[in-house]
């Protein structure tokens, strides 16, 4: 039981770093829904890291289309 659990923190652990650097990489993104998407990813656990990569293809192709 204590060996999935530790499982589970490592994944989430690894899953929220990736989040936070492709969000840090991710120059399509405002600054203020830059600010937001941390704080969802740092605060709503263990949700945060899911709702971001959600949130993030959504700007991406909001941004994609008013450069057209």
């Amino acid at each position: 039981m204590m060996g999935m659990v530790l499982v589970l923190a490592v994944l989430y652990s690894l899953l929220t770093i990736w989040a936070l650097l492709d969000l840090s990489k991710n120059t399509a993104i405002q600054r203020f829904d830059r600010m937001l998407l941390v704080a969802i990813v740092l605060f709503f656990h263990p949700f945060g890291p899911f709702l971001y990569f959600h949130f993030a293809k959504k700007l991406k192709r909001k941004t994609i289309f008013h450069r057209h």
